[in-house]
């Protein structure tokens, strides 16, 4: 994961990422496939 997002090591991952939750990232994901659906159906 730390190379997909660019950081130098799973430090700075953990660092940054590390306080977010289950129910907080499945919240994320979920807008972002909102987000890129209306995208796909608008080009």
């Amino acid at each position: 994961m730390s190379r997909i997002l660019g950081h130098a090591s799973i430090t700075t991952t953990a660092n940054v990422y590390g306080h977010l939750t289950e129910r907080m990232l499945r919240q994320s994901a979920e807008r972002t496939d909102v987000i890129l659906a209306r995208k796909a159906s608008s080009a």
